[in-house]
Order: structure tokens, then sequence, then C-alpha cells
């Protein structure tokens, strides 16, 4: 039983290795001296300006700072950390 148990508890720890591996490598753009460069997630440092478009993924740990609309208002799905798929209001970051 216990090496059943220690058998199925290394496959999940490679599956989660593996996934996490693949958001890591998901590809960004970071802003550095007023120009776009690609990046990958894992390059993201604290700092760095993250420009995120419509409909893309971004790492959760990002604070607003500015959005394309006059309200300072984005909607953010957050399902892949609360499970909840109804949209979030955030607001840009006050100066």
């Amino acid at each position: 039983v216990v090496a059943v148990s220690a058998i199925k508890d290394l496959l999940e720890d490679f599956k989660r290795h593996k996934m996490d591996h693949e958001e890591n490598n998901s590809k960004t753009i970071l802003i550095k001296d007023g120009e776009e460069v690609p990046s990958k997630w894992r390059h993201i440092r604290t700092g760095d300006i993250v420009r995120v478009k419509e409909g893309e993924r971004f790492p959760a740990d990002l604070v607003l700072t500015k959005v394309s609309n006059t309200d300072g208002i984005a909607y953010i799905e957050t399902k892949n950390l609360d499970g909840e798929t109804n949209m979030k209001f955030k607001e840009v970051a006050e100066k």
C-alpha cells in the first residue's frame, strides 16, 4: 500500500512539474526602455512592466497600472485561481 501511494505521489508530482514548466514558458511582452520585448513568464522580475492584451492569459501576481478604456477598470476571469467563471473587475492602482 505504501509503495503504491508513493508511486501515485511521484506521478502527481511529475505531472505538476510538467504543467509548471509549460506555464512558466508561456510567452508575454515586457516593456524595456520603452520598447516591447518578447519574453517568457519565467523571466518576469519584480518591477518589470508587462503588456497584457484583451483575452490574453497572464500571471496572477501583477499590479494593474493602466487600461485602454477611460474608466480605469479591467474585467478579469479568475477561474484558474478560484474556480469561479464570472468576471471580476479590477481597478487601476492609484498613483
